[in-house]
């Protein structure tokens, strides 16, 4: 018994591995039948092309350490005031705009190509 299930286990880590060699996500459920009943089931295999990383995504990916440096960094060559009464500027959570602390005024950051 445990022999069939580490062999079916060591099959489907190759064609996981096969999968994604070749750009596929594999995704094996269970779904439930009726009458709802421990173990009444149908095991159901989905296979998709595998979602293409932006080029952001693979540099944070690849030097994991200095894009955490870069989203620490808050005092980049940025001017934090507002343009507009003064007040602190803060990063918005997207990163795209800072927001002004006293008015609120959203300013769009200029990002630089990766």
């Amino acid at each position: 018994m445990k022999d069939n299930l580490r062999n079916i286990h060591r099959q489907a880590l190759e064609l996981v591995n096969q999968a994604c060699e070749l750009g596929y996500v594999i995704t094996i459920d269970t779904v439930p039948e009726q009458p709802l009943a421990m173990g009444n089931h149908t095991m159901v295999v989905n296979v998709r092309p595998a979602r293409q990383l932006d080029p952001v995504t693979i540099a944070m990916i690849e030097d994991e350490a200095q894009a955490l440096a870069d989203l620490d960094d808050k005092d980049e060559d940025e001017d934090w005031s507002c343009s507009h009464c003064g007040g602190p500027m803060h990063r918005t959570q997207i990163g795209y705009h800072n927001q002004c602390g006293d008015c609120g005024r959203m300013e769009r950051v200029e990002r630089e190509a990766p």
